[in-house]
């Protein structure tokens, strides 16, 4: 999940200016985090996901919002996976 939901991301912020191509890895990004129980970022997705065409203000604000929360939903996988 963690370099997936990276190369995801990455995939959708070089694609912020093409709807379809943002919104089909959005929508990715979104099921591989439901089935890890990543609901923030699921949720953050969706946003993405479903901001209307020729909207790249908004598209930006809501991959911004996903970054955030890639970023903790990786962090705190990589803290459960370190030994204790």
């Amino acid at each position: 999940y963690l370099k997936q939901a990276r190369t995801l991301l990455a995939r959708i912020e070089e694609s912020v200016s093409n709807q379809r191509e943002r919104t089909d890895f959005a929508h990715t990004l979104k099921g591989s985090s439901r089935a890890v129980g990543a609901w923030q970022v699921a949720m953050a997705a969706e946003a993405v996901e479903i901001v209307p065409p020729q909207q790249d203000a908004e598209a930006t604000r809501a991959i911004d919002a996903l970054r955030t929360c890639v970023a903790a939903a990786c962090d705190t996988i990589a803290e459960l996976q370190r030994p204790h």
